[in-house]
């Protein structure tokens, strides 16, 4: 497997190119692995991890937002700021991409009862 790279481009909010937006779980905080930003290895949740790597495309390019990523975490104003646009940014995107973690016992049936109920 090819290691998950990205590149992280400033945009304004009127001026941004398509994106699909991620919505996941963080997990645990404490468990992260590394990716490659901008050429800089940056730490990133082992499920949010889990989540680029089966959302990635193989031959091309993919615009994503994502807030671990594109929110600096250190700085809490940005923080502030950010989540009052939440709603915006995903309403903005294409589409949102939501994803819960890898399958565990159960998962299957669960998704099985969800799709029969409707």
């Amino acid at each position: 497997d090819l290691p998950i790279s990205c590149t992280l481009i400033p945009y304004s909010r009127n001026q941004s190119p398509p994106y699909k937006a991620l919505s996941y779980t963080w997990g645990d905080a404490s468990n992260k692995v590394p990716i490659r930003v901008n050429d800089s290895t940056f730490e990133v949740t082992k499920n949010l991890y889990a989540a680029l790597e089966h959302i990635r495309e193989d031959t091309s390019a993919v615009t994503l937002w994502i807030d671990a990523i594109c929110i600096n975490q250190l700085d809490d104003s940005e923080k502030t700021e950010q989540v009052k646009m939440m709603r915006e940014i995903y309403d903005s995107s294409e589409h949102a991409r939501a994803w819960l973690g890898l399958a565990e016992d159960g998962t299957d049936h669960a998704l099985e009862e969800l799709n029969r109920i409707g």
